[in-house]
């Protein structure tokens, strides 16, 4: 299954079949593939992405959704499918871990001669810090990362959201980022506190 965001278009329209042939010189415990991946720092608790020369593979933690991660079907049937509550945010880094928790292989493989992955981001608002905050709380607490709880908190939640707020003179990204680390911590995944109402187009670098 090959997963394409609806904002990070393709740029081959071989990208697929390049990714199914590198799959296939894989061994049986594939779960995954995809043009960009990163590695779970458990030291400094936060990814570290993994860039091989084109040509080559190395194992990561997660595949990020802008990469055109290719799942093997009997990896999504053993452990499901993504968290759906998690959207908006993160869903992708939960399921990597659920792979790896069972054993499956991730592998970044990138093709920057028929396709780049842009840097992406989309401008600071409140919805996206909150349902990203929250998610990623989510996600650590339920794998069991208390070190990266701690953390997250103070470098992303109060120190990040803080100087976030201030560059963008808005403090309510700070309130936003606050409520996402409660209701993450306190499991409240079903909780719709803002609503994405407007989505402006992601600013891109290659």
């Amino acid at each position: 299954m090959l997963i394409i965001d609806d904002d990070d278009p393709i740029q081959a329209p071989d990208l697929a079949s390049a990714l199914l042939r590198k799959a296939a010189q894989t061994g049986a415990t594939l779960g995954g593939m995809g043009l960009r991946g990163a590695v779970w720092d458990a030291r400094r608790a936060r990814l570290q992405r993994i860039e091989p020369a084109e040509g080559e593979t190395a194992p990561v933690d997660y595949l990020a959704g802008n990469g055109a991660p290719l799942y093997a079907w009997a990896a999504i049937d053993s452990v499901g499918f993504f968290q759906d509550d998690l959207f908006f945010g993160f869903e992708d880094l939960d399921f990597g871990f659920r792979l790896r928790a069972n054993g499956w292989d991730l592998l970044a493989a990138p093709m920057p001669s028929i396709h780049t992955v842009p840097d992406t981001g989309g401008a600071p608002s409140p919805w996206r810090e909150y349902y990203k905050t929250r998610a990623l709380l989510w996600i650590l607490r339920k794998h069991g990362k208390p070190f990266a709880i701690g953390i997250t908190l103070a470098r992303s939640v109060l120190l990040g959201g803080a100087v976030k707020a201030v560059k963008a003179r808005t403090p309510a990204l700070f309130l936003a980022r606050l409520q996402g680390g409660w209701d993450g911590l306190s499991g409240r995944l079903g909780v719709r506190r803002y609503n994405p109402s407007s989505n402006p187009p992601k600013s891109q670098t290659a």
